[in-house]
C-alpha cells in the first residue's frame, strides 16, 4: 500500500496554539471504520483503535490512530510522511529547522493519555469543521503547530 501525506488544509496556527491536523490518503484500499467512531447501523467491522505517537530525536512530533503498532510504524516510517517531516518547521522550534534532519531516531509509541486528548481534540475540531469524516480512521495531527519551511 502506498501513501500519500499532506495537509488536510493549508498549514495555520491557530490563536489557540493547536497544531494542524493531518490526513494520510492510501492509493491502495482502505481498512473498515473505527470502532469507536463507527455510526450505529453501519456495516463497518468493529476494530479496536489506538492512538500511537512519532517521535524525532526524543520530541514527540504526531499521533494517529491505527489498529496496530506494526500498521501505524509502516505509515509513520513511509517516504511520504518522512519527506514531510523534511519540510515543516514546528513552532517553538528554530526557524528554517525541519522537524527531522534525515538522520534523527523515529520512534513510534502508544501515545500517552496527554497526547490522546490533544488528538481528540484536534481531530474534534476538524469534525465540526467539516474538515474530516467522522469515520475517517487515518486521521493524523501534528502535536505542535506547523508550517512549510521558506
Amino acid at each position: 500500500m502506498s501513501a500519500r501525506a499532506g495537509p488536510a488544509t493549508s498549514a495555520r496556527e491557530e490563536d489557540s496554539g493547536a497544531a494542524p491536523y493531518y490526513r494520510w490518503v492510501t492509493d491502495g484500499p482502505v481498512l473498515p471504520a473505527l470502532s469507536k467512531w463507527a455510526r450505529p447501523g453501519s456495516n463497518a467491522r468493529e476494530t479496536a483503535m489506538t492512538i500511537y505517537t512519532v517521535e524525532v530525536g526524543g520530541r514527540p512530533v504526531a499521533t494517529m490512530q491505527s489498529t496496530s503498532l506494526g500498521e501505524a510504524e509502516e505509515f509513520l516510517r513511509s517516504d511520504a510522511f518522512l519527506n514531510d517531516l523534511t519540510m515543516y518547521e514546528m513552532k517553538g522550534g528554530e526557524p528554517g529547522e525541519p522537524i527531522w534532519d534525515g538522520e534523527a531516531e523515529i520512534l513510534v509509541r502508544e501515545s500517552s493519555p496527554d497526547e490522546v486528548a490533544v488528538w481528540e481534540r484536534i481531530r474534534a475540531k476538524a469534525v465540526r469543521d467539516g474538515d474530516t469524516d467522522p469515520d475517517d480512521e487515518n486521521f493524523l495531527t501534528y502535536l505542535r503547530g506547523v508550517r512549510e519551511i521558506e
